[in-house]
């Protein structure tokens, strides 16, 4: 990596540049986010090259402006005694000699411009050189995220900006036609999105938004002190989200404003050479040939619109036909959600394709299976049987004569079962699918017996005896199942296990007063009740975390704090006031 100074380049500005005013405007989304009086710090990713620079320079100039201008910290922040201040975060990947001092140097030049920086390097697993691995891309791609993450983590920092501009995206718009993507894969780059590869780190994906709420209790608390108002569990909220503010600047617009703001950026060499990735052989295509119109950089970005469009008004769609289910209630300490849907067809625009319906019954079931599924993706082309049975008459060949009883499945981590509905003071809409006779109950999906018999499962976590026995700490957060974010202080010199229920397991569980049959027969029903969370030693069983129930009364001296995983129900009527 070379410095590039400007008066290499031409003084003439061939293109406009980026100013400060539509900057602002393009920043408009992430600076809602920090509303009110507090400091507000944003984090930058930069990398040296001329985008992310401009993106730097462009934030410099707006903390300046902010210093100095109270009408303007009043219109972009809400508040006019708000600070706006910025943290840069250079990745140094390590792989190529020489890397931590160009690292630092792009720092320097960050730091001349009054924004704090710090450099971070990627600590690579394993001993061989990580460039010769085949899958380098991806797992650069990966390890860079997940360095980000913790450094904004580590800042208190919730929003990550990425200098991500016009011509990545077509770029990655080819990228994904190459690698057979069609239709909505099409879509290219979001604009905004929880930051990706950092899926169950606490404080990253999803969580961290609550703090402390032991530090909020004043008493010397028990199991349930910590549960949320209605007896149920707190449902995480926060993460941090990357914005790419500039996806519709092009290179030479960025270009243009480094040269009038005068500022340095840096050449990467390995970004010329067509051979290390796909990317780098896609640009240079671009630079040398002359490609079809089909695939010139304007129709690619005119076909990312095109299907960002589309999946706009499917959303809005979505969330119209959630809207009309009737949600009978959700216990987030079994994680089940009872609900009657809607008949599609009779709730959708009538000039609606067959196909157009049964893609929004795909993505009403996603949703809903999203709620209590332990995986982190159930994807829409695993759902089309599931279509079937809960809506029978979107097939093209359905007969009512030939209608039969709806029966239990699973899919994609969950058991759907009809049953009848239970009464609950929540009831969000009289909508009813008229084809259905019962309900649906959805839980997560019976673990199999191999899962649970292995010690090695990720359905087993062991926890070690206090370390310290004055002062014994609690564990980091775990995303434990996909479904629950929990940690243990272990005040014991006995190890614990957190696993499922098991059957040996519930002559010790009815054992305990107040009536728990009856309780486990409402909160997790049938053998639902073998997807519940156990924290247990040896054979004895502690406790039951989610449930807030203390078992043994030989372990008072383990504590537990659970959180149910984040879960969004903006716009969705009724999911919200139920969830």
């Amino acid at each position: 990596m070379s410095a590039a100074k400007n008066v290499l380049h031409t003084s003439t500005l061939k293109t406009s540049h980026l100013t400060s005013t539509a900057f602002i405007s393009k920043l408009s989304r992430v600076l809602k986010r920090h509303h009110g009086p507090q400091k507000k710090t944003i984090g930058l990713a930069i990398s040296g090259g001329v985008d992310s620079m401009a993106l730097a320079v462009l934030c410099s100039k707006l903390k300046e402006e902010t210093k100095t201008d109270a009408m303007l910290r009043q219109r972009i922040l809400g508040n006019s005694f708000s600070k706006l201040d910025f943290k840069a975060f250079v990745v140094d990947h390590g792989v190529r000699q020489g890397s931590d001092v160009e690292a630092s140097a792009v720092a320097k030049v960050l730091i001349e411009r009054d924004i704090p920086t710090q450099v971070l390097k990627i600590a690579w697993p394993g001993s061989g050189t990580p460039i010769d691995m085949p899958n380098f891309e991806s797992l650069a791609r990966k390890y860079r995220y997940q360095t980000l993450g913790r450094a904004c983590r580590d800042s208190g920092i919730t929003s990550l900006l990425l200098a991500h501009h016009q011509d990545d995206q077509a770029e990655t718009v080819l990228m994904r036609l190459i690698n057979g993507h069609r239709q909505l894969g099409l879509r290219g780059m979001k604009a905004e999105s929880a930051i990706p590869e950092c899926y169950g780190i606490h404080g990253i994906h999803e969580s961290g938004g609550l703090g402390d709420l032991h530090e909020k209790t004043s008493s010397s608390r028990h199991d349930m002190e910590l549960a949320a108002p209605n007896g149920r569990l707190h449902v995480e909220a926060g993460g941090i989200k990357i914005f790419r503010p500039l996806l519709d600047v092009s290179k030479e617009e960025l270009i243009e404003t480094c040269l009038l703001e005068e500022m340095t950026w840096f050449e990467d060499h390995t970004n010329k050479d067509p051979t290390l990735t796909l990317r780098n052989a896609i640009r240079h295509l671009y630079k040398i040939y002359t490609l079809p119109a089909a695939l010139t950089k304007p129709t690619l970005l005119g076909l990312a619109k095109r299907h960002e469009k589309r999946i706009s008004d499917y959303q809005k769609a979505t969330r119209h036909l959630l809207s009309k289910c009737n949600v009978q209630y959700f216990d987030n300490r079994s994680g089940i959600l009872s609900i009657r849907f809607l008949d599609i067809n009779s709730s959708t625009n009538k000039s609606m394709s067959a196909i157009e319906r049964r893609f929004l019954a795909t993505k009403v079931l996603q949703y809903c299976m999203m709620l209590v599924t332990p995986l982190a993706q159930v994807p829409t082309s695993t759902l089309s049987s599931a279509v079937k049975q809960i809506f029978p008459t979107l097939d093209l060949d359905y007969k009512p004569e030939d209608s039969t009883s709806p029966v239990a499945f699973n899919v994609g981590g969950v058991q759907f079962q009809p049953h009848s509905e239970r009464s609950e003071p929540q009831q969000t809409s009289t909508s009813q699918d008229k084809t259905q006779k019962e309900a649906w109950l959805l839980s997560r999906q019976l673990p199999s017996q191999a899962q649970m018999k292995s010690l090695n499962s990720n359905l087993t976590v062991t926890y070690p005896p206090r370390a310290n026995i004055a002062s014994p700490k609690w564990t980091p957060w775990i995303l434990y199942d996909g479904r629950f974010w929990i940690r243990i202080k272990n005040g014991t010199s006995f190890p614990l296990t957190l696993r499922l229920v098991t059957e040996s397991d519930m002559s010790q569980i009815q054992s305990r007063p107040h009536k728990n049959s009856e309780k486990l027969k409402s909160i997790a029903p049938g053998k639902i009740r073998f997807t519940l969370l156990a924290l247990v030693s040896q054979d004895e069983v502690v406790g039951l975390p989610t449930l807030g129930w203390r078992i043994s009364q030989r372990f008072t001296e383990v504590e537990w704090e659970v959180r149910y995983k984040k879960v969004y129900t903006e716009g969705v009527e009724g999911f919200e006031k139920t969830l």
